[in-house]
């Protein structure tokens, strides 16, 4: 008898060239996930129209899981090396990275939307000097990060306006571990089957998910008898703490997850801070180079950016680099260095204003927002989380944050004097060579942009 539905393909074509081991539907938008043999993940669209493609790597590790979250915006992928990353599904930025000791047989994202809101009523009346957080949103979502960088998607991240719960759940080396937010690790459990009882192999974990009422994990195992027999077991542990304490669980994930990213554009921008010093480097000719080399074997513990740095800002000129920079430097040499010396310290002096200053302020708020919840026992001392580690917290982002402001100024007042320092060394000085190889006032004038 035939049935009443009929189904044919509505498109075959060879699209790839490697075997594909995994393959997941977007839930919001359409969009495919595919994970190959190779380790490779890739997005693409209907009509198979690739996105983007995760880079491959000289290790090739097998992939286990590929899951999207809930609302579409991220993939996680886990690989049998115990490596999981989580990718941003718009352009397949690797925003997160978890290494577990064995391979994760189970990946799996939750939203927890049965969480109770609890009012408070603590008798303050806070709310008549303070406006309300929501008043705060405009500053904490800006960013002058530039667009398309590292940087910038990290600032997107932060500026997401989504205030859900979102578990996910891992599962690896017997042990399921539930993640907040993405990155704040909620709990663990040791899974244990209470009917198997053989010890000459493991059951194996079908699935593991939470009930509809979300007050309930399910897990379901499998193994075989001793007689061949196929034997499942299904486990209810209740999660009622989930449930009651779901708000705090929410901010505190939050919390931890704008703090996380914060820490990382802190990362990113001390190394551009050293980036750009070091391009001040690159840009000495040979000569100098011979110098720092000669310099360096006399005195392992030498520096050349400590010397040029004690000479530029305080005038302190050793006789050796004196001795260089009026017998061996050109003028072609000085220029350069100091075009790129210029360049150098603007690029020091907008990182230390528009990104570290904002990024600190950035994380101060986060972490005062965290000491004073936890200073709030009655709701959060279950988390058993020390307030003592928040202050530290803050001191030390706002110790930061100070030296942060001193060395703005310092490289300020740097860029100010060191076009007046370039034309004293090779005009003002008498001592230098013949004037065939000295620069006019107007050639020493070096102008970075």
């Amino acid at each position: 008898m035939v049935g009443e539905y009929s189904y044919c393909p509505v498109e075959t074509k060879q699209h790839l060239k490697n075997k594909v081991a995994l393959c997941t539907w977007s839930p919001k938008t359409d969009l495919i996930a595919l994970g190959f043999c190779n380790g490779v993940v890739s997005v693409h669209r209907y009509k198979m129209v690739c996105i983007w493609e995760s880079p491959t790597t000289s290790d090739s590790d097998d992939i286990t899981q590929l899951v999207w979250r809930p609302d579409g915006k991220s993939l996680a992928c886990a690989y049998r090396s115990g490596r999981m990353c989580l990718f941003l599904a718009n352009d397949g930025f690797v925003y997160y990275e978890l290494r577990f000791a064995g391979a994760v047989t189970h990946l799996s994202w939750t939203t927890i939307d049965r969480i109770a809101e609890q009012t408070r009523s603590d008798g303050t009346n806070a709310a008549t000097f303070f406006p309300d957080f929501n008043c705060l949103n405009t500053v904490e979502s800006d960013s002058s990060l530039n667009s398309g960088s590292d940087m910038s998607k990290f600032a997107q991240l932060l500026s997401n306006s989504d205030r859900s719960l979102t578990l996910l759940t891992v599962y690896s080396c017997n042990t399921l571990h539930f993640y907040g937010c993405d990155s704040f690790e909620i709990a663990r459990w040791c899974v244990k089957s209470s009917l198997y009882v053989a010890l000459d192999s493991k059951p194996e974990l079908l699935d593991c998910r939470f009930s509809a009422c979300q007050r309930y994990l399910l897990i379901l195992y499998r193994w075989l008898s001793e007689n061949g027999e196929t034997c499942l077991e299904l486990q209810r542990i209740p999660c009622d703490g989930l449930i009651k304490l779901g708000a705090q669980v929410r901010e505190i994930s939050l919390l931890h997850s704008s703090i996380r990213i914060c820490k990382e554009l802190l990362d990113k921008s001390f190394g551009q801070i050293c980036t750009s010093w070091e391009d001040t480097i690159l840009e000495m000719d040979v000569k100098f180079t011979k110098y720092a080399k000669e310099r360096l074997s006399r005195n392992k513990n030498w520096s050349l950016c400590v010397e040029l740095l004690e000479f530029i800002l305080f005038g302190n000129c050793p006789a050796s680099l004196r001795k260089f920079l009026v017998e061996d430097w050109t003028a072609p040499s000085l220029k350069r260095t100091g075009t790129a010396t210029l360049k150098a310290y603007e690029s020091i002096k907008t990182i230390c204003f528009q990104q570290l200053q904002l990024i600190l302020q950035r994380l101060l708020f986060h972490s005062s927002t965290l000491l004073g919840k936890l200073r709030d026992t009655q709701r959060y001392e279950p988390f058993g989380i020390p307030a003592d580690n928040a202050i530290m917290l803050c001191s030390t982002v706002g110790s930061v944050l100070q030296k942060t402001q001193e060395l703005h100024l310092v490289i300020e007042k740097s860029v100010t004097h060191l076009r007046g320092f370039f034309k004293w060394i090779y005009v003002a000085n008498p001592s230098f060579p013949p004037p065939a190889y000295l620069l006019s006032v107007m050639q020493a004038s070096f102008n970075p942009e």
